[in-house]
């Protein structure tokens, strides 16, 4: 009965709880606290500085940022020339960012055209 039911949940939540280092939970807070600060985007470098600062070795910043990637809290595209060297610490910034620029398609003036290639040109 319920009991069963009640076991199932719980051996099911346990397989969705993700052992993390506390240093990558620090690393997390501290990224947080610049989104409230309004930053949006921080280098790669930038994002190493913080890891090493909460004790995380250099060589594993790139596998803490790919872990917050796929648990979208941050994007980070290693895979993508112009994104590699940039760490989005506000999904949601990025997405209304992007939806902005992009309903401009169409309707380009001079300045639009000159966005579009910074965005083409940098990333």
């Amino acid at each position: 009965g319920f009991e069963k039911v009640r076991e199932s949940i719980l051996r099911f939540a346990k397989k969705l709880v993700v052992r993390t280092p506390v240093s990558w939970v620090l690393f997390r807070k501290i990224i947080h606290m610049f989104t409230k600060e309004s930053k949006n985007v921080i280098t790669f470098s930038e994002a190493k500085a913080i890891g090493v600062a909460c004790k995380i070795k250099a060589e594993d910043i790139s596998k803490v940022l790919a872990f917050y990637h796929d648990l979208g809290v941050i994007l980070y595209y290693s895979h993508i020339r112009n994104l590699q060297d940039k760490v989005i610490l506000s999904p949601r910034w990025f997405v209304e960012s992007l939806g902005k620029v992009l309903t401009l398609q169409g309707r380009e003036t001079y300045q639009t055209r000159e966005m579009w290639r910074i965005l083409r040109d940098n990333g």
